[in-house]
């Protein structure tokens, strides 16, 4: 769209002249609104899922009488034939998705990542990785080159009357398109966080990663 009229970047010369073409254009417009809505559920999956395996694998903390009684730690949910039985980590409607990347599970902690088995840490490093990638890319994109070209004209006066309707619209709804890539943005530390924890612990620990941590008599240093 912006190419095509030589227009390279929002101080190009004749940026004004594209202004309201990424909203009057049927097609454009179409194309980013289900763009934004694929990457709200793909953000929003990541972390649900990510918390839920999580959950599963934490002990729980719990206190008989109140606030100030007693603590029991309670081992994890994952440890219960009942609870995993009832466990899904896959709605249906992921399902063919993650079917294409199925593997095989090999224990109970593979099998919390439902119908993608044991590809599922890489699956979802990956999934993480990307999602976060493209939310950048959008907020360059739709910041840079169309709120901020749409804001100078505004601020301006420059846009032409027949497409004045347009830019403000145009301004208004990619501004909230960059502001809900912001949010997005925001999960991605606590997705990655949960992600670390989860391929972590319990039958995914690294042997390599606990012989390294743990210390030995050798390297114990004599107080004296």
């Amino acid at each position: 769209v912006l190419l095509s009229r030589g227009v390279v970047s929002a101080s190009s010369q004749n940026a004004a002249d594209t202004c309201g073409l990424f909203f009057s254009n049927p097609f454009v417009l179409g194309s980013n609104v289900a763009l934004q809505a694929v990457c709200l559920v793909w953000g929003a999956y990541n972390f649900w899922k990510m918390a839920s395996i999580k959950s599963m694998l934490l002990p729980t903390l719990l206190r008989d009488g109140g606030p100030d009684g007693p603590a029991r730690l309670l081992p994890p949910r994952v440890e219960d034939k009942k609870l995993r039985r009832l466990f899904r980590s896959t709605p249906k409607i992921f399902e063919p998705i993650e079917q294409l990347f199925h593997k095989q599970a090999t224990n109970q902690h593979e099998r919390l990542f439902g119908v993608v088995g044991a590809n599922g840490p890489d699956f979802f490093r990956t999934s993480i990785k990307n999602h976060i990638w493209i939310c950048v890319a959008q907020i360059i994109f739709y910041g840079g080159q169309i709120v901020a070209k749409d804001a100078g004209v505004l601020i301006l006066g420059d846009a032409p009357a027949a497409v004045a309707p347009d830019v403000m619209s145009e301004f208004m709804l990619y501004g909230a398109f960059v502001t809900l890539t912001i949010v997005q943005l925001s999960l991605a530390p606590t997705t990655f966080l949960n992600y670390c924890v989860i391929t972590s612990v319990e039958q995914l620990t690294k042997k390599w990663a606990m012989d390294k941590a743990t210390v030995s008599n050798e390297c114990i240093l004599d107080p004296s």
